[in-house]
């Protein structure tokens, strides 16, 4: 099984794409979401996973300053945008 995170702000995107996650991908398990640029940053290292379902534009940040501001990643990433 896939472990997955997501960070959308939009708190009707991220439970609309929960939903389509657990209804067409039975194998990938959502362990954690996320809101914010912060606190995706506080708890990323901290958290095991595979795969990173990313919106485009978060807040004032889009998801390639967010990829920057992480040391370093081997997790796969799925953009998203409403």
């Amino acid at each position: 099984m896939l472990k997955a995170i997501i960070l959308e702000d939009e708190k009707i995107h991220l439970d609309a794409l929960k939903t389509k996650i657990r209804e067409f991908c039975p194998e990938i398990e959502v362990v954690s979401d996320f809101v914010s640029v912060p606190e995706a940053l506080e708890q990323i290292p901290l958290i095991h996973f595979d795969l990173m379902f990313l919106d485009v534009r978060v807040g004032d940040m889009t998801a390639f300053d967010l990829l920057a501001k992480l040391p370093r990643f081997s997790f796969h990433i799925i953009f998203v945008s409403a």
